[in-house]
This record gives C-alpha cells, structure tokens and sequence, in this order.
C-alpha cells in the first residue's frame, strides 16, 4: 500500500511536529520564510488567519490545512480578535508517486484545502503523531514514523485519489472550495454577497476562488449568484401568487426594472410573460 504512493521505495521521517496556541489579543505571526529540506503542514483548529503562499493571498479557517511544498516560500498571520490553534508538522525525505520531492501537491494546485467530512479523523492522527513525538519513551521516533506513514496514506487518498477517468491532483479540493461557495450563495442569495465574504468561507484568496469558480462551473460568481437568483425567481413565479415586486425584493433586489430586466437577459422572457405562458400551458 505504501509503495504505490510513495516513489522508490523510500519512507517520509518526521522532523518535529507540535501545536501552537494563540489566545485573542495576541497574533502568530511567521514573516515570509521557506524550508529547503522539509515539507511542512499545518491543521488549523481553531481561529482563522491570512496565509501567503509565493505571493498569492488565501484566508483560512477551522477544519483548514495547508501544506507546504519544500522550498516554497510563504507568509502565516493569525487574526487576533479570535483564538488560534493549530497543529503542525515538518517531513524530510517526502517523495510522492509522480510529484518533485518534498511536494504534496503540484505547483498549480491549491495550498490551502478545507478538509469538511475528513477534519476529525485526520485531526485525531495529528494529535496522535504530536504525542508521540513529544513521548520520551523508548521506539517512540519509530512509532512517530510509523504513525506519519498512515496519516500521508490518509491525506493522499484524500487530495489525489483518483474519482474519475478525467481526475487531476487537487481537484477534490478544488470542488470542496466551490462547493463551499455555493453553499453560501444558496443560503444567502436574499443578501448582497461580497466575493470577500465569499472567499471568506471557501477559505481561500477571492483572486483563486474567482479562478477556480470559473474553472469548475463555466461561470463567473456573479453570474452564478443572478442565475440562482432567476432560478429562484421562477420557482416564485411557478408556485405563488406574489406580485413581481414582492419576488423581486425575495431574491435580493430593491429595484423591480433592475430585476425585470436581468430575468429577461436570462430567460428571454419578461417575469409576467412567463407567468402567463405557464398559467396558459397548465389550462390547456
């Protein structure tokens, strides 16, 4: 099992792990550095903080990993006004089946993956290899070892696994990221949604999110966000007899032209025309 993820044969060490605690108040912050001998990552439990990683800006919360490819260059910062807690490790000799050494994902994947459904299980093997590398008992570098092998098994089938003929590495993780964003539009379409806040909570820089966003779905967040809305509006339209001002003001819209003209742009239909044809459609 192991050999097949791992190139050559050879096995990962841990080279420290810990957990870092930071009450509100005070701020962890690491200025821009990178290790040239060890991939590192950090778990984030609790708190949330803004990460650069070669440049690019991400926010990050609970249930958050990052990993840090050896050598890459990155800057941490925890936010203050909320406790931070995360959990941490550094790995020599990492060498995944078709990556460069040191690497756990491909340059041009994400660094920072919201981990949902797998947080407590892979939290609990965190704490677990913290524990045995703190231990001073005897074997317990082997233990910590052998334990580290099968956290990387876990991460690896979780970010690389293959799901489909056209998988590539880090596309789960670009899923759950627009998963999460959806989420929210879905939840809050009602609201003006910001793509900070957006990115906010698909725990990622709104620069990628807009990336990925258009990647995985075709569609830009904005269009996305009219279209739900539209989606919305016909279900309205379909199964009540609210006016069309009272529906525009429900799926977020103060100006009833505004949303009579962008229902139109999307439907090729006026939001009363469409009534009309359906109510016509069901009499026949």
């Amino acid at each position: 099992m192991f050999d097949s993820m791992f190139a050559g044969g050879g096995r990962p060490s841990l080279r420290y792990a810990g957990a870092l605690e930071k009450p509100v108040g005070e701020q962890f912050v690491n200025p821009l550095h990178h290790n040239p001998e060890e991939a590192e990552l950090m778990l984030i439990t609790e708190g949330e903080g803004t990460f650069i990683f070669d440049g690019h800006h991400y926010f990050a919360g609970p249930g958050t990993i990052m990993l840090y490819n050896q050598g890459l260059w990155h800057d941490e910062r925890s936010h203050s006004h909320l406790p931070f807690r995360t959990l941490y490790l550094g790995i020599a000799d990492l060498q995944l089946s078709g990556l460069p050494p040191g690497y756990f994902i491909a340059r041009d994947e994400s660094p920072v993956i919201s981990l949902g459904e797998h947080y407590f299980s892979l939290a609990q093997r965190l704490r677990e290899l913290v524990e045995a590398k703190r231990s001073r008992e005897a074997d317990s570098d082997l233990l910590a070892d052998h334990l580290l092998m099968v956290f990387l098994v876990e991460l690896v089938r979780i970010i690389h696994q293959p799901k489909s003929p056209g998988f590539r590495p880090g596309a789960i993780a670009a899923s759950q990221t627009v998963h999460l964003a959806k989420r929210l539009i879905h939840e809050r379409y009602i609201h003006d949604i910001t793509l900070h806040e957006l990115a906010r909570h698909a725990h990622v820089s709104p620069f990628h999110l807009c990336r990925l966003f258009k990647r995985e779905t075709g569609h830009t967040l904005f269009q996305y966000i009219t279209r739900y809305r539209m989606e919305v509006a016909e279900r309205y339209l379909t199964t009540t007899d609210e006016t069309i001002a009272t529906i525009a003001g429900l799926v977020g819209y103060q100006s009833e032209t505004y949303f009579q003209s962008l229902f139109k742009r999307c439907t090729g239909t006026s939001p009363g025309r469409y009534r009309a044809k359906l109510r016509e459609h069901v009499r026949k």
